[in-house]
């Protein structure tokens, strides 16, 4: 039983190696296999979409208005409770 494991992992050792050689290789490769090796290659539109960021502005502070019977509902709940609508 302990020479089956011992071969199962061998086994994936070499599938695992393979694996790492062929995925070398095609890093190696500057074109797609699909293109023509003298077709120019497209940039990718997804990466200059995120290149160009947004300009942010400062936003205002908002306060929140809350009516006279927020106060004396909060305070009739658990203090717990209370804290957590708060939060």
């Amino acid at each position: 039983m302990g020479w089956e494991r011992h071969t199962e992992r061998n086994a994936l050792r070499r599938e695992l190696n393979q694996a790492l050689k062929e995925t070398a290789e095609l890093r190696k490769q500057k074109t797609h296999p699909d293109q023509d090796a003298h077709a120019p290659i497209e940039p990718d539109r997804e990466d200059q979409a995120l290149l160009t960021e947004e300009v942010t502005t400062l936003q205002p502070l908002r306060v929140p208005v809350f009516s006279s019977r927020f106060s004396q509902t909060l305070e009739s709940l658990p203090e717990h409770v209370a804290r957590g609508v708060m939060t």
